[in-house]
């Protein structure tokens, strides 16, 4: 699972949904449809067609980041950090 992984993901700003393992045919059209990178541990998974695809090699959250980072060069700079979380408390405000 990569839940831990999917959560520093929305810390640092990035748009994450996070599916059940049972939902793999959906996974798969999400990705297509909304051009998400997919990120699994799956190698089942992996051989199918996404709209780009990581396979995940590490247990390690830390590594994992790594990886997706070096992966996909995505930039998780500070004033990206806690992004959709400040726009979603901006929306409860009002």
């Amino acid at each position: 699972m990569l839940g831990r992984l999917s959560k520093w993901l929305r810390v640092f700003g990035y748009d994450t949904a996070y599916a059940k393992e049972n939902s793999r045919p959906g996974i798969i059209l999400q990705s297509l449809r909304e051009s998400r990178i997919l990120i699994t541990r799956d190698h089942n998974l992996s051989r199918k067609r996404a709209w780009k695809l990581v396979l995940i090699q590490s247990n390690k959250v830390e590594e994992q980041l790594r990886q997706v980072i070096n992966e996909t060069r995505i930039n998780p700079s500070p004033d990206r950090l806690f992004r959709d979380a400040r726009s979603a408390t901006a929306k409860l405000r009002r």
